[in-house]
């Protein structure tokens, strides 16, 4: 992984919520979040979620429909209050995930993906307060695009 950052602070906490999401830890990932935290996954039919609650519903759909799920950041940018990271997804499907206006709805666990993608994360007092994530969801699509049914 390459790191660039002046805030060590803000670098701990975009850490910990790789850490956490790897591990499977749900509370030390909501930990990293600030109360008024709002993420928003750029992908149609996704509209953002805004406060712990409703990313904590967020973590529970993805855990829902992938198996196996783990993001290594591959570059990692942080100044204070703001950082950048660069990421691989690896996961296989499990459960029915939204493919744009379609949603995949696997017989079986689906062999896994590589996802590459990026956060853009705004920092306050330590800890998240905005995600946006992007990801290169046209390889879901091609994996995963056989499955898919009209919502």
């Amino acid at each position: 992984m390459q790191i660039d950052s002046t805030s060590p602070r803000d670098q701990a906490a975009v850490e910990a919520l790789f850490a956490a999401i790897n591990a499977g830890d749900k509370a030390g990932f909501l930990a990293t979040l600030h109360p008024d935290i709002v993420y928003t996954f750029h992908h149609q039919g996704y509209a953002p979620a805004h406060g712990k609650d409703a990313v904590a519903q967020v973590w529970d759909a993805m855990n829902a429909s992938f198996s196996g799920l783990h993001e290594e950041i591959t570059r990692l940018y942080v100044r204070p209050g703001h950082a950048i990271a660069q990421w691989t997804l690896s996961a296989a499907l499990a459960g029915a995930w939204p493919l744009g206006t379609r949603v995949a709805v696997p017989d079986a666990v689906q062999p896994p993906c590589i996802v590459p993608g990026v956060d853009i994360f705004t920092l306050e007092d330590g800890l998240i307060i905005a995600k946006d994530t992007w990801a290169d969801v046209g390889i879901w699509f091609e994996a995963w695009g056989r499955l898919a049914q009209h919502s």
